[in-house]
Order: structure tokens, then C-alpha cells, then sequence
């Protein structure tokens, strides 16, 4: 016999409603932590790009002061300042070099590279300029 008013398949039915729910309360859940982690990086990254900002316009300062060291002005003053007895060189400090005679290319392919260093330099004009 059968029973008359038992909807057939009800547990099944409502077990599938229930992990539905389930289901999609965790989405829920899910999709409002997203937002909330876009939401903090999107505040680190303006802090960042604040940060970078001001560290640009500090660069920008700090290129401008260097920049306004190299003025004649600014250098002239700083000498007077600093008590500096600087003028143009005497001719006992100037060095000539004298231009290297030309060589053919096949004995140039063959040679080594000359190299001069600044105490080599100096140390050969003071012992050729005798004070």
C-alpha cells in the first residue's frame, strides 16, 4: 500500500538544498575576504606610491643642490670661504704630452695597450721639473 501525502525523495531533496546553502554561503564568505584583501593592498600600494612620490621630489632637491655646486659662482664663493689660495696653474705644472708617432696597422694589432695612471704621471713630471 501506498502512502498517501509522503512527497517522495524529500531527504535527498532537501540535503542537496542544504549543501546548496552550504555551498553558497561559503562563496559568500569567500568573495567578501577577496574584496577585503584587494582593498588592503590597494591601501599599501597608494602608501607606496605616496612613499615614492616624496621620494622623487627629495631626489629632485638633492639633484638640484648638486647641480647648483657646480656653478662658478657658488664654487669662487666657496674658495674665498674656505681661505683656498687657488688660480690657474703655473706653467711648472703643466704637462705636454707629445702626440705618439704613427705606426702601421699590422704592427699596431700586435702591440700592448699603454696604460697611464695619474701617479705615474705626476711622479715623472716632479722628477723631470726640478723645484
Amino acid at each position: 500500500m501506498k502512502r498517501i501525502g509522503r512527497i517522495p525523495y524529500t531527504w535527498p531533496v532537501l540535503a542537496l538544498l542544504l549543501l546548496s546553502v552550504v555551498v553558497l554561503s561559503a562563496t559568500g564568505l569567500g568573495i567578501v575576504w577577496m574584496r577585503q584583501q584587494i582593498a588592503q593592498s590597494a591601501e599599501r600600494t597608494r602608501g607606496m606610491e605616496r612613499q615614492r612620490a616624496e621620494v622623487e621630489r627629495r631626489l629632485q632637491e638633492v639633484e638640484a643642490e648638486i647641480a647648483s655646486c657646480y656653478y662658478p659662482e657658488f664654487l669662487e664663493e666657496q674658495i674665498t670661504r674656505m681661505g683656498l689660495q687657488l688660480g690657474p696653474p703655473r706653467d711648472d705644472q703643466i704637462i705636454i704630452l707629445a702626440p705618439a708617432r704613427p705606426k702601421d696597422e699590422a704592427a699596431l694589432a700586435y702591440e700592448e695597450p699603454v696604460g697611464f695612471s695619474l701617479h705615474n704621471l705626476f711622479m715623472g713630471a716632479a722628477e723631470s721639473h726640478p723645484r
